[in-house]
């Protein structure tokens, strides 16, 4: 008895200290799962943070480099000034030049406009995109997560219950190994009681 119960203790404890160990394993797994998550997450961001500054210097760099398109009616104010100077009617050219000013002025701030209105729709969708994208990984590591814990309960439902069949058997074993034994003790006191017996007839 006294053995069947120190083994079964060694047992119990082996299986302690398995099941402890079984969870630091998976403690730092998720752990580590955790950290990459989140470091594809920031790089992502990081991602969609330099396609936006390109876009804004695409836009920056068309403001700057492209010519501007100017109306047919400002380009022909402009050349009734140019006629004006060299007919040297410097005042109606002075004349003409303001009315010229505001119209180009007035076009400039139309081409900004339409430049800035088309930033703004690239824009729109270039988050958009980037938000589906986001949105894509964070789903993916959520089913990766879902799928890590489901995983870690069957393999801990296994683990329990293969430890459990250890220690029935080992019960069994010993109920067996004590049946036995006491089958073995009443088999000796009925020879001896059965010798005994003999001795006080003779």
């Amino acid at each position: 008895k006294t053995r069947h119960l120190r083994e079964k203790c060694k047992i119990i404890e082996a299986h302690e200290y398995q099941y402890l160990e079984f969870n630091k394993s998976w403690d730092k797994y998720n752990l580590d799962f955790e950290q990459k998550s989140q470091f594809y997450i920031e790089k992502l961001k990081k991602t969609h943070e330099s396609q936006l500054l390109t876009l804004k210097q695409s836009l920056k760099d068309e403001l700057h480099s492209k010519p501007p398109k100017w109306s047919r009616d400002l380009m022909d104010w402009r050349k009734r000034e140019s006629i004006m100077v060299d007919r040297k009617l410097y005042r109606e050219a002075q004349q003409i030049k303001l009315v010229s000013d505001a119209l180009e002025e007035e076009e400039r701030a139309n081409m900004n406009s339409n430049l800035e209105s088309l930033f703004q729709k690239k824009e729109r969708h270039l988050k958009k995109q980037q938000r589906a994208e986001l949105d894509a990984l964070e789903k993916r590591i959520e089913t990766k997560r879902r799928e890590n814990k489901k995983l870690r309960e069957e393999n801990c439902g296994r683990l329990l219950q293969r430890n459990k069949n250890i220690v029935a058997a080992m019960d069994s074993r010993h109920a067996s190994e004590c049946l036995s034994i006491a089958s073995k003790i009443k088999q000796q006191l009925q020879e001896r009681l059965h010798f005994q017996k003999v001795d006080d007839d003779g």
